[in-house]
């Protein structure tokens, strides 16, 4: 069996948490991965390539932040010697409007309404 969890602090004290990471037997993880807000989920994962000396996993699942929507992410894990690993979350995440500017721009589309049917009128 193949594992690996821990956690780091990078940057500016950003504290990233890695929860435990099984590639055999595979079984969902949520979330594997938290850093400053946001969580990723694993969904499923393969082993492109292993040998005595490698190993690369590639998975997919999903990226989530308050404020963004849920967005789907490509997981790549490599390894060459049992003392450093290097991983890899791909995704582009969009962040999900405010309510006030959904309001605001709601409130633009009835005044301009009003101002053409009065228009109109006239």
């Amino acid at each position: 069996m193949l594992n690996a969890s821990g956690d780091l602090k990078i940057g500016r004290d950003t504290v990233i948490t890695q929860n435990l990471l099984t590639f055999a037997p595979f079984s969902p993880v949520g979330p594997l991965i938290t850093a400053g807000g946001w969580v990723f989920y694993l969904q499923s994962e393969a082993i492109d390539l292993q040998s005595s000396q490698y190993l690369n996993v590639c998975g997919k699942g999903y990226l989530t932040k308050a404020g963004y929507e849920k967005t789907a992410a490509e997981f790549t894990f490599s390894t060459t010697n049992a003392f450093s690993f290097t991983e890899t979350i791909r995704a582009t995440p969009t962040s999900v409007p405010e309510r006030s500017t959904i309001v605001l721009v709601g409130a633009g589309l009835i005044g301009l309404t009003t101002f053409i049917r009065r228009r109109q009128k006239a």
